[in-house]
C-alpha cells in the first residue's frame, strides 16, 4: 500500500496515529541515549479513543496511544539548562566546573554539565512550567556597562531578571549615586540632590553619594550551590572555593573615588611658609608651620587646597586660620570682607571644575539606564533571539532538546512513514468492502468540553423562548390591526 491510496480523511487519521507514536518513539530513543537529561521528564500516555482522538482499527487497538503530557519537571528543567558563560563573559570550557553566578539579587547556574551536550537552551522553572530564558538578557544583566561599551564599571552585581524580564534594582541605582523607586523599578534623583548637583555639579555629588552606602562583600560557596550533575544525577561538590567581589572593577584605567581619600592634603611646605608670612605681615600673627599645616588639613576643602598656589585662595585660607587663632573682633571683621571675596572666587573655581567634570563625565554618571531604556533592551533582545512573535514567554519542551541533540533525523521520517502505512493496512483489514473510513468517521473530532455543550444548550433554549414570545405578540398585533380596521369601517359608515 502507498500513502496516496488513502483518502484525505484516512490520511488525516493516519497522521494523527503516526505523530503520537513518533512522540513515544523519540522519548524512548533519547531516554536510552541520554538517560541523565531525560530522567526527570513528565511523560503521560493513554489509549487512543475513537470519539476523542482518531479512528482506532481493531488490529491496532493495543498500539494506538496518545501522549497527553511530555514536559520537564523542576529538576529536569535545571538539568537541561546551559548558560555557557563565566563571570567575566568568557565562554565555558570543557573542563570548567559548574558554578553559580550572582546576577543582581539572584543566582544563575553556569557551565552546567548539560553544556557538554547542548549549549542552545538556558531555562528557568516558573509558574509550574520550564521556561526558556533569553541568554542575551543574562549577559546584559551581568555587566551592562561592558555590553554598552562604557569605560567605567560601577560597583554593583548587575541587573535583576524577574519572570524573564530585565529589571533595575536598588544596588544598581546606588552605584550611580542616585535613589531607587521600588514601585516603578527606576532610578531617580531627589530634590535635595538635584539642588546640590546644580551648585557643585552632577559628578561631584554623585561621587560623594556612591561612598555613602556600605559595600557588601559577596561570598559564594560553590559546594553549597546544589548544582545538579548530569553524569551522576546528584550534587556536584566542586570544592570550597569562594568568589569575592573586588572593590572596583576597572576597564581602561584606574577609577578614582572620593571615598578613597586618606585625609592628607598634599600642600608643599613652601606654600605653607608663604601663608605664614602673609599672616605675620598683614595681621601681626606668628603662626608656626606645624600649627598652620594642622589647621589647614582640618578646615580647608580638599578640592580648593589642590589649587593653593593661587594668591587669592591663600588669602582665604589665611582668613580661616587667623579666625581660629585670634579672637579680636576688629580683626575678624576685617577678615570677613576678604574671606567673602576669596571664597566667592573659590566657589567660581569649583563651579568651573564641576562644569568640566559634568561635560567630560569621567565616571559616566550620565549613562545610568532608565526603566524605559531597560524595557526597550528587553524587547529588542527577545525579538533578536526568539524572532518576531506575540508571546516571548516560551515553554521549553523535551522535543526541543531532542531536535538539537542529533543532526541526522532521517530515522524519524522513516518511522513516521512506516506508521502511516501500518495504519492504512489496518484499515483495509478492518473496514468492510465497499465502505471506507468516511462512513465510519468523517474527520478527527475535536473534544468538546461540558461547558461548551452547556452554553450551546442554553443558547438553543433562549432562541426558542424568543420565538415563542415573538409569535405570541405577533398574534396580538394582528388582532389589534383587525379590530382597528373594523372600528374604522363602522365609524366611517355613520359619518
Amino acid at each position: 500500500m502507498r500513502i496516496e491510496e488513502l483518502t484525505p480523511y484516512e490520511q488525516e487519521h493516519a497522521r494523527a496515529y503516526a505523530n503520537h507514536s513518533l512522540r513515544k518513539y523519540l522519548f524512548d530513543k533519547y531516554s536510552a541515549r541520554y538517560p541523565s537529561l531525560f530522567a526527570n521528564v513528565i511523560f503521560e500516555t493513554r489509549p487512543a479513543d475513537t470519539d476523542k482522538d482518531f479512528f482506532v482499527p481493531k488490529d491496532l487497538k493495543d498500539r494506538c496511544v496518545v501522549v497527553d503530557r511530555l514536559e520537564f519537571d523542576e529538576t529536569g528543567c535545571r538539568t537541561v539548562s546551559c548558560f555557557p558563560f563565566k563571570e567575566d563573559l568568557t565562554g565555558c570550557l570543557v573542563n570548567d566546573l559548574p558554578r553559580r553566578i550572582p546576577i543582581g539579587n539572584f543566582l544563575i547556574d553556569a557551565c552546567q554539565d548539560a553544556c557538554r551536550h547542548s549549549k542552545e537552551f538556558t531555562t528557568e522553572y516558573r509558574d509550574g512550567r520550564c521556561r526558556l530564558l533569553n541568554p542575551l538578557k543574562v549577559l546584559f544583566a551581568m555587566l551592562p556597562e561592558t555590553i554598552l561599551g562604557m569605560k567605567t564599571l560601577h560597583y554593583h552585581r548587575g541587573l535583576d531578571i524577574v519572570d524573564g524580564r530585565l529589571r533595575i534594582n536598588n544596588e544598581y541605582c546606588r552605584s550611580y549615586g542616585i535613589n531607587f523607586d521600588e514601585e516603578n523599578r527606576d532610578c531617580y534623583v531627589t530634590g535635595l540632590a538635584s539642588f546640590f548637583e546644580i551648585i557643585l555639579g552632577r559628578t561631584i555629588i554623585r561621587s560623594i553619594n556612591t561612598g555613602r552606602y556600605p559595600r557588601e562583600e559577596v561570598e559564594i560557596t560553590r559546594s553549597q550551590a546544589l548544582l545538579m550533575s548530569v553524569d551522576g544525577g546528584g550534587i556536584v561538590d566542586v570544592g570550597g572555593g569562594k568568589r569575592r567581589f573586588e572593590d572596583d572593577a576597572v576597564v581602561g584605567g584606574k577609577r578614582m573615588r572620593l571615598d578613597d581619600f586618606d585625609g592628607k592634603i598634599p600642600v608643599s611646605d613652601e606654600i605653607l611658609i608663604e601663608m605664614g608670612q602673609d599672616l605675620a605681615v598683614v595681621y601681626g600673627v606668628d603662626v608656626g608651620l606645624e600649627a598652620l599645616s594642622k589647621t589647614l588639613r582640618k578646615h580647608f576643602p580638599r578640592v580648593i587646597t589642590r589649587l593653593a598656589d593661587s594668591v587669592v585662595l591663600r588669602k582665604s585660607v589665611s582668613m580661616l586660620i587667623f579666625k581660629s587663632q585670634v579672637e579680636s573682633v576688629v580683626a575678624t571683621t576685617r577678615l570677613l570682607g576678604m574671606g567673602v571675596k576669596g571664597l566667592s572666587f573659590a566657589t567660581t573655581v569649583v563651579g568651573i571644575i564641576s562644569m568640566f567634570l559634568d561635560i567630560f563625565d569621567p565616571f559616566e554618571f550620565n549613562s545610568v539606564l532608565t526603566r524605559r531604556q531597560i524595557d526597550k533592551f528587553d524587547l529588542d533582545y527577545d525579538v533578536y533571539y526568539f524572532g518576531n512573535r506575540d508571546d516571548y514567554d516560551m515553554q521549553m519542551t523535551p522535543e526541543q532538546l531532542m531536535a538539537v541533540l542529533d543532526i541526522d533525523h532521517s530515522d524519524e521520517a522513516e518511522y513516521l512513514e512506516t506508521k502511516i502505512l501500518e495504519y492504512g493496512e489496518a484499515l483495509d483489514s478492518n473496514i468492510p468492502p465497499g465502505r471506507n473510513i468516511n462512513h465510519l468517521y468523517r474527520t478527527v473530532p475535536k473534544e468538546r468540553s461540558r461547558i461548551s455543550d452547556a452554553i450551546q444548550t442554553a443558547w438553543i433554549v433562549f432562541m426558542l423562548l424568543c420565538s415563542v414570545i415573538l409569535i405570541r405578540y405577533s398574534i396580538y398585533f394582528c388582532l389589534a390591526i383587525v379590530i382597528f380596521l373594523i372600528l374604522k369601517s363602522v365609524y366611517s359608515d355613520r359619518i
